[in-house]
């Protein structure tokens, strides 16, 4: 059992580091390319802090359900995920791009 929440911790750090290096690496050619826009780097930034709070949620509730009986590892993962699922939901719903790409593209006539 020891084994494997270590192994866990270590899938875990390998993770953040992935996301945080390409969370960077987005924001620097994303930044490059727009040519310095701002509303580029907010939303790198957010979704990098995003992807973080995903995966470590997802970290807790493996964690946790390593230490249950099955059916409730499965009931706690399964609830787990809804919640993963409607933040999700909220996050895209709050960061609507539609003023940008109302404001991104101009009408040829």
């Amino acid at each position: 059992m020891r084994d494997k929440l270590r192994q866990l911790d270590e899938t875990y750090l390998d993770l953040v580091i992935g996301i945080l290096l390409c969370g960077v690496l987005s924001a620097i050619l994303g930044m490059i390319i727009t040519r310095g826009d701002l509303r580029y780097l907010i939303g790198a930034i957010v979704g990098t802090i995003f992807a973080l709070v995903m995966i470590t949620t997802m970290m807790v509730s493996i964690q946790k359900s390593v230490q249950m009986d099955t059916h409730q590892a499965s009931r706690n993962m399964i609830k787990s995920a809804l919640i993963r699922y409607v933040a999700t939901l909220v996050i895209f719903t709050k960061t609507d791009s539609r003023a940008y790409h109302a404001q991104s593209f101009t009408r040829i006539t």
